[in-house]
């Protein structure tokens, strides 16, 4: 069977017959961030930016950024090479721009203003009595996909027997600030 096979097919129809999707995916690891982009993760970590805050900016895991700054890791070495060899205070100042600061900027907003559905510390049953109330409530808090506001944290007043309820836009980003707001707003009907 030189070049040709018992179909009688030669060796480049049959290479063109392997389909696109069975070959090995190359480049897909490739890295995300570029020599500048990692010092300046490195500096405004060292600023004291919070990992998950520095990860969902830079579209990065929090693991990549905990290997950028780990003195012992054997990853991004040349990074913290450059840490040590432009000293700390001139580190900082080089690479926290404008540019890395905006970008925190934009994630820290999204990341705290959306609803969390992670962020279920305060959900499921509570008994709550503030001054507008004269009988204990059951407010019960969970999830909800389709609320008046869109997917977060809502509540229900299960002595009244309403149906999923709010208090404000800020109210459905956590459990605890759902229970926070109910604590604050609710009276008897």
């Amino acid at each position: 069977m030189d070049d040709e096979d018992k179909e009688g097919r030669s060796f480049e129809e049959l290479i063109a017959a392997i389909p696109a999707t069975m070959y090995v995916q190359r480049g897909r690891f490739a890295p995300k961030l570029d020599f500048e982009a990692r010092c300046e993760v490195l500096a405004l970590y060292r600023q004291g930016v919070a990992r998950s805050i520095i990860a969902e900016a830079y579209g990065i895991d929090r693991r990549t950024v905990t290997h950028i700054q780990n003195p012992n890791s054997p990853h991004y070495k040349g990074i913290r090479e450059e840490a040590a060899k432009l000293g700390a205070d001139e580190f900082q100042r080089h690479y926290i721009t404008e540019q890395s600061l905006s970008r925190i900027a934009r994630a820290r907003k999204v990341s705290k203003d959306m609803p969390n559905k992670l962020a279920n510390k305060r959900a499921g049953l509570h008994v709550v009595r503030n001054e507008n109330c004269s009988y204990d409530h059951r407010v019960f808090i969970d999830w909800v996909d389709d609320g008046v506001l869109g997917p977060g944290w809502y509540y229900q007043d299960l002595e009244s027997g309403e149906e999923w309820l709010h208090n404000d836009e800020s109210s459905i980003v956590s459990s605890q600030a759902c229970l926070r707001l109910v604590e604050a707003n609710l009276f008897d009907i």
